[in-house]
C-alpha cells in the first residue's frame, strides 16, 4: 500500500528534479530568456558542461539529474548520504572501507580500497575515481551534476556506471561576501561557511570559502559509555580568475580538507528473538537500535585495541589550473589537476566489544592529470571536440589485520601501485537541420598498472597484541611478496540521434559503449598463504548501453517533464564477495549483468507562488550469469547490489511575498527507497528494507537586509532503521545459530536552525 501512494504521489508531482533553476539566473518565478552559443534557456533551466560546452539541461541528449549549489546550503546537504534521495535511481553505496555511489544500480562496492568507481567524481574537471579524494566538496559550489549511463567521451576514466561532475563556485566580477552557520538541535551538529569574491583589479578575480561543520552524535557506545557515530570537517578553498588578455585566460584553485568521523558499525542478530551474544567470556547487545560496542573489552586485543578506539580520519589535497585560450573561433581548453589524500582507521571487524578480530590501515594516495581540449565553434553545420587526457597515480596502503578465529594470527600487508593512463577522445556533431541533428564519438585508451604487496605474517601473540600500521612483526613468520603487472587497451564508441519536432521538446536515442580497467585486490591475504596471482587480479568491465528519451518545456518555461528508458549490457561486471574466513573480500568478473528501468523527472509552477515536482526510477538489475565453480556458489537472477527496484521523491516548494520585506520560503519533500541488497549474494538478512521519508525547510527572508533565518529538517518524521549496509562478521561463523551481522544504521531525524547574511 505505502508503494502504491508513494507511486500515485509522485505521477501527480509530474516526477521533477529538485530546485532545478540556473545559478546564473535570479526568481525561478519568473522565466526569461537569455542565449548560451545558438540556445535558447529559460531561468527554470540549469547550465551544464557534461558535453563539454556550457548548454542548457534541456537541450542535452543525456539523462542528466543535476542540482544547483544554492539547494546545498539551504537544505544542510553536506555528504553523498543526504545528496542521494534528491537524485532519481541514484544510491548510496557504504561499506567497511569507502562510501561509493551506484547508479541505475551499478556502482563499485566498497571492500577493495584499490577499486576506481564505476560512478566516479569530477571536481572542476579533474578526475576522482577513490572516494578519499575529495573529502569535503559539498560547499560553495555552482552545481553537481549527475550524468547516467557510460561516458566514454567526455568522463572517460572507467565512468561504465555513469559520473558525478561538480563545479565550485567561481570568483565573481562584483564584490559578494556572506555568513552562514546553523545548529542541529537533535544531536548537537552545527555548520559555520564564509564566502568572500570580487575582483583584485579589472583583470583579476579572487574567491575564498572556509567551512567548518560537526555531525552530531546519534549513536550510543555502551562499551565506551559514550555517544558516537558523528563526524568533524573542515575545508578551505581559494580561486583566482585572470583575464590575461582577450583571448586568454586563467583559473587557478587550491582546497584542504579534513574529516574525522566515528566508525558507525553495530552488531545485530539475524535470528528471531536473539538480544545479545556471549563469546570468549564476553557478552555484549545484539540488537539492531541506536546502540553499539567497539573495541575489546578482553582478550589479545583487550590493550591495543579498547573501547572507544575505531575511528577513520582522512586528508585531502587538490588543485587544478584551467587555462582557455581562443584561436579565432575555436577554443583550446588545457585543465591540470593536482589530486591527493592521506587516511588511517581503525576498525573491530567482528562489529563488537567481543573483539576477536581488529584491523588498522593507512593510506596514501597522489596523482596528477593533464586534459586538452580544442572546441570548434557552434552553430555550424559541424561542430567537433577533440582532447586527449593523461593520469598518473600512485596508491600506497599499510594495513594490519588480526584475528582470533579459527586461530590467532596478524598480517601487516603493504601494497604499493601506480598507474599511468593515456587517452584519446572526440566528438562529431552534424548539423542535418535546424531540428535534426547527429553525432558520433569515441575514445582511446590505454593503461598500465604496476602492482606490488607484501603480506608478513606472524603467530606471536605479544606481536599480535601490538599489531597496527607503525608495528612491522619484528620476526613473522613468513613473508609473501607478490610483484605483478596489467595493460590493457579500449575503444568505445557512441552515437547519438537528436530531434527537435516543436519548440520545447527534445527526443533522443544514443547507443553508448564504456570500459573498466581491470586490477589488483588491495587486501591481498587469506588463511592460507600464499594467495595465487590470478585470485588478487580482476579483469576489465565493459558496459554497452541503449538509451532513448525526451526532454519537454512547456507553458512558457513554468513546466518541463523529462523521460529515458534504458538498456545497459555488462560484460565482465567487476564485484567484490565477502569471504568471512579469511576477514575480507575477493574480487571477481561476473560473466553478464544488466541494468534495465525507465525514469521521469518534471516540474509545474501552476501559479507563480508555488512549484511542485519530483522524480520517480525503476529498476530491474540482475546478474544474467555469475558463477563461481571453485567455490560452488552461483549468483546468477541475483538483483545487483545497491539496485532498488524503485525510488524518486515528490515535493512542493513555496514561495510567498508576507510584507514588501518578508518572504517565506517553504519546501516539502517526500523520498523513497524500494528494498535492496547490498552484495551479489543477496542475503535476507542483510538486505536493507524499503522506507520513505520527509523532509520539510521553513524560511523567512529579509531582501533589502539579505538575511535569511530557516528550519531545514531531514526525516522528521524520525524513521531510525534506516539499513543502509549489512554483511555477516567473523561471529557469523562462530555463532550461525545467533546468525549475527555487522549492520549500518543511518542517523534518524535532523533539524538546523540556520542563519545566513549576504554583504
Amino acid at each position: 500500500m505505502q508503494r502504491t501512494l508513494w507511486l500515485t504521489s509522485a505521477s501527480l508531482a509530474l516526477c521533477a528534479l529538485p530546485s532545478v533553476v540556473s545559478a546564473q539566473t535570479a526568481d525561478e518565478g519568473q522565466p526569461t530568456t537569455t542565449e548560451i552559443g545558438a540556445q535558447e534557456i529559460t531561468t527554470q533551466d540549469i547550465v551544464v558542461t557534461a558535453q563539454g560546452r556550457a548548454q542548457s539541461l534541456q537541450r542535452v541528449p543525456i539523462a542528466i539529474a543535476a542540482v544547483e549549489g544554492k539547494t546545498f546550503q539551504q537544505r544542510v546537504i553536506l555528504d553523498l548520504e543526504s545528496l542521494t534521495p534528491q537524485l532519481g535511481s541514484v544510491t548510496l553505496a557504504e561499506s567497511p572501507f569507502q562510501r561509493t555511489v551506484a547508479i541505475r544500480g551499478l556502482g563499485s562496492t566498497g571492500g577493495n580500497i584499490g577499486y576506481e568507481q564505476s560512478a566516479p567524481l569530477f571536481v572542476d574537471g579533474v578526475f576522482g575515481g577513490r572516494g578519499g579524494q575529495f573529502v569535503l566538496p559539498f560547499f560553495d559550489l555552482s552545481r553537481i551534476e549527475v550524468v547516467k549511463g557510460p561516458q566514454a567521451i567526455f568522463f572517460g576514466k572507467n565512468a561504465t556506471a555513469g559520473a558525478i561532475s561538480i563545479v565550485s563556485a567561481r570568483p565573481t566580477s562584483t564584490f559578494y561576501a556572506s555568513i552562514n552557520s546553523g545548529y542541529e538541535v537533535q544531536n548537537g551538529g552545527y555548520i559555520a561557511e564564509g564566502i568572500v569574491s570580487g575582483p583584485l583589479s579589472p583583470a583579476l578575480r579572487a574567491r575564498l570559502s572556509v567551512h567548518g561543520s560537526r555531525k552530531g552524535d546519534y549513536l550510543f557506545d555502551t562499551s565506551a559509555n559514550r555517544h558516537v557515530g558523528g563526524a568533524d570537517e573542515f575545508g578551505i578553498r581559494g580561486g583566482l580568475e585572470w583575464d590575461a588578455t582577450s583571448n586568454l585566460s586563467f583559473y587557478l584553485k587550491g582546497e584542504y580538507s579534513k574529516r574525522n568521523a566515528d566508525r558507525r558499525f553495530q552488531l545485530a542478530c539475524a535470528a528471531p528473538g536473539a538480544t545479545q551474544v556471549s563469546f570468549a567470556g564476553a557478552t555484549v547487545e545484539c540488537i539492531e537500535d541506536q546502540r553499539l560496542s567497539s573495541g575489546a573489552i578482553n582478550g589479545p586485543f583487550a590493550a591495543a585495541f579498547p573501547p572507544g578506539s575505531d575511528f577513520d580520519n582522512s586528508d585531502a589535497y587538490n588543485a587544478v589550473l584551467v587555462t582557455d585560450l581562443m584561436l579565432g573561433e575555436h577554443k583550446l581548453e588545457a585543465t591540470t589537476g593536482y589530486s591527493a589524500f592521506t587516511s588511517q582507521n581503525q576498525d573491530g571487524l567482528d562489529r563488537s566489544a567481543i573483539g576477536v578480530a581488529t584491523s588498522s590501515t593507512g593510506e596514501n594516495f597522489d596523482q596528477i592529470s593533464q586534459e586538452l581540449r580544442l572546441l570548434s565553434p557552434t552553430g555550424n553545420l559541424f561542430e567537433y571536440v577533440l582532447g586527449g587526457l593523461f593520469i598518473h597515480a600512485r596508491h600506497r596502503v599499510n594495513q594490519t589485520v588480526a584475528q582470533a578465529l579459527p586461530i590467532l594470527v596478524g598480517d601487516y600487508i603493504h601494497v604499493d601501485q601506480s598507474s599511468d593512463a593515456y587517452s584519446a577522445f572526440g566528438k562529431l556533431t552534424w548539423n542535418i537541420t535546424d531540428k535534426l541533428r547527429l553525432s558520433a564519438g569515441a575514445r582511446f585508451t590505454h593503461e598500465k598498472k604496476n602492482y606490488a604487496s607484501t603480506v608478513s605474517r606472524t603467530l606471536d601473540p605479544a606481536q599480535i597484541a601490538v599489531l597496527d600500521v607503525d608495528h612491522f612483526p619484528t620476526n613473522p613468520l613468513a613473508a609473501f611478496p607478490q610483484d605483478l603487472r596489467r595493460s590493457e587497451s579500449s575503444f568505445d564508441p557512441s552515437g547519438t540521434i537528436e530531434w527537435n519536432p516543436a519548440r520545447g521538446l527534445l527526443i533522443y536515442a544514443s547507443v553508448a559503449r564504456g570500459t573498466k580497467a581491470g586490477g589488483f585486490e588491495f587486501f591481498p591475504r587469506a588463511l592460507a598463504m600464499p594467495v595465487s596471482p590470478s585470485a588478487i587480479q580482476y579483469g576489465e568491465e565493459r558496459a554497452l548501453n541503449f538509451e532513448g528519451g525526451f526532454k519537454a518545456t512547456f507553458a512558457a518555461g513554468k513546466g518541463q517533464l523529462n523521460g529515458s528508458i534504458f538498456y545497459n549490457k555488462l560484460t565482465g561486471l567487476q564485484n567484490q564477495v565477502l569471504n568471512i574466513a579469511i576477514l575480507g573480500f575477493e574480487d571477481y568478473n561476473a560473466q553478464r549483468a544488466h541494468s534495465a528501468g525507465f525514469e521521469l523527472e518534471g516540474f509545474v509552477n501552476p501559479v507563480e507562488q508555488i512549484k511542485i515536482g519530483g522524480n520517480v526510477a525503476y529498476l530491474d538489475a540482475k546478474y544474467d550469469r555469475f558463477e563461481f565453480p571453485s567455490r560452488n556458489v552461483n549468483y546468477t537472477g541475483n538483483r545487483l547490489p545497491f539496485a532498488p527496484e524503485w525510488s524518486g521523491n515528490g515535493y512542493v516548494d513555496g514561495k510567498f511575498d508576507l510584507s514588501s520585506n518578508l518572504v517565506l520560503n517553504t519546501h516539502l519533500q517526500v523520498n523513497y527507497t524500494d528494498r535492496m541488497s547490498f552484495d551479489a549474494s543477496n542475503n535476507p538478512a542483510d538486505n536493507g528494507r524499503s522506507y520513505a521519508t520527509v523532509d520539510l525547510r521553513v524560511g523567512f527572508s529579509l531582501p533589502t537586509q539579505k538575511l535569511e533565518f530557516a528550519v531545514s529538517g531531514r526525516n522528521i518524521l524520525d524513521k531510525q532503521n534506516i539499513r543502509i549496509f549489512s554483511n555477516p562478521t567473523l561471529l557469523s561463523l562462530a555463532l550461525p545459530a545467533l546468525n549475527p551481522r555487522g549492520v549500518l544504521l543511518t542517523e534518524g531525524r535532523t533539524v538546523f536552525l540556520t542563519v545566513k547574511k549576504e554583504f
